[in-house]
């Protein structure tokens, strides 16, 4: 979020840095939380953790951040709908752990976000309203939805295998 508010293409804009500055500090931590829970899920050694990660993940942010860094900080909307637009739910964390056998602790993450982002949809839907974005803008939005939702997809796959 911090790089959609510095964008070359668009430094600041009054309509969108105010929400985005309120929500990076919700959403800080979380790479770290989540690293954590790889810890709890895998032998694997931090160094493995950090710096071995396959294209696919790397796609999910990297998608984004070349929108939000080439075309508009719009884009940025589109990535937090296809990531919080929909929380997991208790009971496919749940399932999850019963099916992987690992440790609640491996599923913390996602067991915050359960909780935490189930207003986050509407909230930004009511962002959308209230910006109004322009034409451009919102083909932004949805073109980042759009090919967050495919990036994230070929992530789940390559780490399921």
């Amino acid at each position: 979020m911090k790089v959609a508010i510095t964008s070359p293409v668009e430094p600041y804009n009054p309509k969108l840095t105010p929400y985005l500055e309120k929500h990076m500090e919700e959403e800080s931590n979380h790479y770290e939380w989540a690293l954590e829970d790889l810890r709890c899920a895998t032998d694997k050694s931090e160094s493995y953790l950090t710096n071995t990660l396959c294209a696919e993940v790397l796609a999910v942010p990297g998608i984004a951040y070349y929108q939000i860094r080439n075309i508009t900080p719009f884009a940025v909307i589109g990535y937090m709908l296809a990531l919080e637009s929909h929380p997991p739910t208790v009971q496919a964390i749940s399932y999850l752990q019963a099916k992987t056998s690992l440790d609640e602790s491996a599923f913390r993450t996602l067991a915050i976000h359960a909780e935490a982002d189930v207003g986050h949809a509407a909230e930004i839907y009511e962002l959308i309203d209230s910006i109004k974005p322009d034409d451009r803008e919102y083909c932004a939005i949805r073109s980042s939805l759009l090919m967050t939702n495919i990036a994230y997809g070929a992530a789940c796959r390559a780490i399921l295998g």
